[in-house]
């Protein structure tokens, strides 16, 4: 997983990204920050 692939999947809703759940509990918070400014 790269950021822009991360990029890519969200922006032409083309890919499916599968995170663990753990590493996904992790990620919610700073990944809700990135929208917000974004």
């Amino acid at each position: 997983i790269t950021l822009p692939k991360v990029r890519d999947s969200l922006k032409l809703d083309r890919y499916e990204v599968k995170v663990p759940p753990e590493i996904a509990a992790k990620a919610k918070l700073p990944i809700e920050r990135m929208v917000a400014i974004g």
